[in-house]
């Protein structure tokens, strides 16, 4: 009996997913701010492709570096 185990993501993957959980394109950041509310979310494209670009940087150096296959692993070296 072969047991297959899930695919994890790659760790590029899983910065890619966890700024995209954070995107609030398109929402009033004014009416956040009243609220309290703008601590967690990105707003803007270009600050979302600017914390990808340097969030790819840092996850292939932890890879190379360190070994990290996943982001948890990853966060002692941030």
């Amino acid at each position: 009996m072969v047991i297959f185990m899930p695919k994890r993501p790659s760790l590029v993957k899983q910065v890619q997913n966890v700024l995209d959980s954070k995107l609030k394109i398109g929402h009033s950041k004014y009416l956040d701010k009243l609220k309290d509310d703008t601590a967690e979310h990105i707003y803007s494209w270009s600050t979302y492709h600017s914390y990808l670009k340097h969030g790819c940087y840092f996850a292939n150096w932890a890879k190379t570096t360190h070994g990290c296959k996943d982001l948890d692993s990853a966060k002692p070296y941030q």
